[in-house]
């Protein structure tokens, strides 16, 4: 910290030339001192290494940087041939060993920032084993996580300002040590003040509480190595589920205040029902049989469905009128009032196990959009005419409806229905079935559903698709709220069912939108994954003797079909899968304006050419301003065809459609919001796994990721969606790890010579070290004796796993019993902790087995939405 930035007139003078490139920086969580910084057209991201580099920019920010020379750049040794690393030191950052310069910079000088850029990626398609370097010279836009900083108070040595110094010691590793205002030190209350006088290390194993604090960067002085902070909010105590869960929507930046007295006046009023008027000027489907399918537990109904069988007709095969009926949020949501800024700012609705942060106010995401059975709703249909027989679309009709849902169905009844075994009073006693309809017709109509649904799905992936689900958890609570029991959510093909239809929907829109207004169009498009990720993936498989085709999506769509087919290791095609996601991009929201050529608006995943969202309105922002665009494009559509026959520019003021600024400034924050959002579910499904880990302990399968030394290790336990890292000075026994490159194996073993008096086992001593797996003093065997007194059920060993002993060889994706837990640490959110499950030493007792953690009745908390399939697509 504490650099200083470039002056405004080199700084432009740079970036025109391209020899100062930009982008947004991301820090290495897991090594704070590393970051980097990805620039478009450039293959590989710009490496900051060591913090002096990253002047005053934090995680998130919009920055400059000045590229080093050649010789500056760094090595990646294992990409590197014999000849290139016989010149020069490697990896290191200090010589590159081949290159020499700034070529760049006189071809930007000549030809401007394209003509540098196209100089910078010929220099490193020629040596794929640099990666280019650079300092930041100018924070170009902060960002976000500036707002939004949590973590515990420390006291410092001096005065500021008058005030005694107090650090703010953040919870996430990629933000650097704050400090207090003056002004924040002064109104902080005593006991916080204190606290921090009298605290110890933070994560150390002492007992005292720490609060969790939020607070804001005001400022970076110049030449200070700290940025000033403003203190916001005490959050409580770590370690408790609700101080934990306000960090991670304070961190996110989660917008999760009550709605305003502004934003609820534009709400309608109540009790509010469908006129006359309004069906004159929507398609009428309430006689028509529709029904809504979605997770038990739901309340915002954003879809719902119907069939309807049409014979053949002269040339017109058997066919299947299929309706898709989304929420009209829009009718609701007046563009740019109170109501509509307020939704756009929140972006989504954000999903954590115990409660729903809504994008809109209950009376409409709960009541009035909500596609509730029995009481009729404003939709946008979109109906097809399909091929009974081959699923192909013959024709499609799109508008602004009125329906009445006659029924509310949940996923498990739907499936029963596939699976031939439904039976009403039992599966769904409580479904009430309205406008005369019988269980015999829902039954009829979702089999008929599912048939075109499995003829869609197939065509999706001949056509090259591809699919890639990991473990996410779902949670049984007790009276109190806290975690009982869990396991994995499975996609079923109930829920295949629902994504088709929308999968098809969404398409549909985006054709339409793309193709009227193709500068305004907000779509949604996924890059190919990074190519040296790919490539560690085809490496790791083909060591373990996999076959895995990386060549497109749809090779690796079939690659892992056929492993899931042929491999009996359920483990093992859970990992592979896993990692696969890992060189995968996340899709995200961008503007047709703002790349004219629509090869680029392709979705890798989909293998189509044009998506967006247009079937969640009522949790999500960008699919309202995707309803304005489609309700636009329907005007402008010839009287003749239905429309009103209007042009580009009358749609634009009378539905105030956003311009390609303006729809570019939205798609990039809705990214960040939905990143943000999903970033705080996946914690809070985290901090439940944690909270019941901490109460039952368990040994579970663990499946070893690559390794690359004798320092750590990864391991992925499947049954519960998380990876673990182990640190090999952390094992708790005295032991040795040795890597052989060759083999790409990693072997520990029994430390010559250790201490008679512990029998060869155990770190020794009486510190408080001993019960902390990630101290020097750490003693497995006393730890693990101490997990199963404290636990209830003692240490739950729901499969029988057998413990090993050392010692022990490790290779990728080969299997170790991992003892899983979640210590709990003044002042650091809760982590779960792994360690292998080592024998214990002679005449000693690992304590009594446990039950399956495993088995969740179906009545399981399931909150809606959290798992929807198209979510990520």
């Amino acid at each position: 910290g504490g650099g200083a930035e470039l002056e405004p007139a080199k700084l432009k003078a740079g970036l025109q030339q391209g020899y100062i490139v930009r982008g947004k920086l991301r820090v290495n969580g897991g090594e704070p001192s590393d970051a980097y910084v990805t620039v478009d057209g450039v293959p590989n991201d710009v490496f900051l290494r060591g913090e002096p580099q990253r002047g005053n920019s934090i995680d998130g920010d919009e920055v400059a940087v000045l590229l080093n020379p050649m010789e500056m750049w760094w090595t990646v040794n294992k990409l590197a041939p014999a000849e290139a690393k016989k010149l020069g030191v490697h990896g290191n950052g200090r010589d590159a060993g081949v290159g020499k310069g700034s070529p760049w910079r006189s071809a930007g000088a000549a030809g401007g920032r394209a003509a540098a850029i196209e100089s910078l990626v010929s220099q490193l398609l020629d040596r794929p084993w640099l990666r280019p370097t650079g300092r930041v010279v100018a924070v170009v836009a902060e960002g976000p996580r500036r707002e939004q900083v949590v973590g515990v108070l420390q006291a410092g040595l001096g005065w500021s300002g008058g005030e005694p110094v107090v650090w703010l010691l953040p919870l996430d590793p990629r933000l650097p040590r704050c400090q207090l205002s003056p002004p924040s030190v002064r109104d902080m209350p005593p006991e916080l003040l204190a606290e921090a006088q009298l605290s110890p290390a933070v994560g150390s194993p002492s007992s005292a509480p720490r609060t969790l604090v939020s607070a804001r960067m005001s400022k970076w002085p110049a030449g200070s190595d700290a940025p000033l902070v403003e203190l916001r909010a005490s959050l409580g105590q770590a370690g408790e589920l609700e101080p934990e869960t306000a960090a991670i929507l304070q961190a996110e930046g989660i917008r999760c205040e009550p709605f305003s007295n502004a934003v609820l006046e534009c709400l309608p009023n109540t009790p509010w029902s469908v006129s006359e008027a309004d069906i004159a000027e929507r398609r009428d489907f309430r006689r028509t049989r529709i029904f809504s399918i979605d997770p038990p537990t739901a309340k915002d109904l954003d879809d719902a469905l119907s069939v309807e069988r049409l014979p053949a007709q002269g040339d017109l095969p058997e066919r299947l009128r299929i309706g898709v009926h989304i929420a009209d949020v829009a009718a609701f949501v007046p563009p740019f009032s109170a109501l509509d800024i307020e939704a756009g700012l929140r972006g989504t609705s954000t999903y954590l196990v115990q409660r729903v942060i809504p994008m809109l106010p209950a009376l409409l995401c709960e009541e009035l959009c909500s596609l509730n059975p029995g009481v009729e709703r404003f939709a946008f249909s979109v109906e097809w005419e399909l091929n009974a027989a081959t699923g192909a679309v013959l024709s499609m009709w799109a508008g602004r409806s009125v329906i009445c849902s006659c029924a509310k169905l949940a996923y498990p009844m739907v499936q029963a229905m596939i699976d031939g075994d439904f039976v009403p009073e039992r599966d769904a006693p409580k479904v009430q079935l309205y406008n005369g309809y019988s269980w015999e017709e829902i039954v009829g109509d979702c089999m008929a559903l599912n048939g075109v649904a499995r003829m869609l799905r197939a065509a999706r992936f001949a056509g090259g698709a591809l699919r890639l689900d990991n473990t996410k958890l779902f949670f049984k609570m007790d009276k109190d709220g806290n975690p009982d029991s869990t396991a994995p959510y499975v996609q079923r093909e109930a829920n295949q069912l629902v994504e088709e239809f929308m999968l098809l929907a969404n398409m549909s829109v985006a054709q339409a939108i793309a193709k009227a207004l193709p500068k305004l169009a907000l779509l949604r498009r996924h890059v190919p994954p990074d190519e040296t990720k790919m490539l560690q993936l085809l490496t790791l498989a083909q060591h373990a003797g996999l076959s895995i085709n990386t060549a497109s999506a749809a090779s690796l769509q079939a690659s892992l079909k056929e492993l899931r087919e042929n491999c009996d290791d359920r483990d093992t095609v859970e990992v592979v899968t896993m990692l696969a996601t890992r060189p995968m991009q996340l899709a995200t929201y961008f503007c047709t304006g703002d790349f004219p050529d629509p090869a680029v608006w392709r979705h890798y995943a989909l293998a189509v050419a044009e998506y967006t969202h247009f079937t969640s309105p009522i949790r999500r922002y960008p699919d309202i301003v995707v309803h304005r665009l489609f309700a636009a494009v329907l005007d402008m559509r010839p009287v003749s065809e239905g429309g009103k026959g209007l042009s580009e520019e009358e749609v634009l003021q009378q539905h105030r459609l956003l311009d390609t600024k303006m729809c570019s400034m939205v798609s990039d924050h809705c990214n960040n919001r939905r990143l943000a959002a999903r970033k705080a579910q996946d914690a809070s499904l985290r901090l439940y796994l944690c909270v019941l880990l901490r109460r039952r302990p368990v040994v579970a399968t663990g499946v070893l990721l690559p390794l690359g030394g004798d320092r750590f290790f990864s391991a992925f336990c499947p049954e519960y969606g998380v990876d673990v890292r182990i640190q090999t000075d952390q094992f708790g026994v005295p032991c040795e790890a040795r890597w052989h490159l060759g083999a790409r194996t990693l072997v520990v073993e029994p430390r010559v010579g250790a201490a008679a008096q512990d029998g060869g086992y155990g770190g020794g001593g009486e510190g408080s070290g001993r019960l902390d797996p990630e101290s020097s003093e750490f003693d497995y065997h006393a730890w693990v004796a101490m997990l199963a007194a404290e636990s209830k059920a003692g240490l739950s060993n729901p499969h029988g796993l057998a413990p090993v002993a050392l010692p022990i060889k490790l290779t990728a994706l080969s299997k170790v019993p991992i003892v899983l837990t979640s210590p709990l640490r003044p002042g650091k959110l809760s982590e779960v902790v792994g360690r292998i499950y080592l024998a214990a030493p002679p005449g000693g007792c690992l304590g009594p087995g446990g039950s399956s953690a495993a088995a969740v009745e179906d009545d399981a908390l399931q909150l809606s939405n959290m798992m929807d399939p198209t979510d990520e697509l």
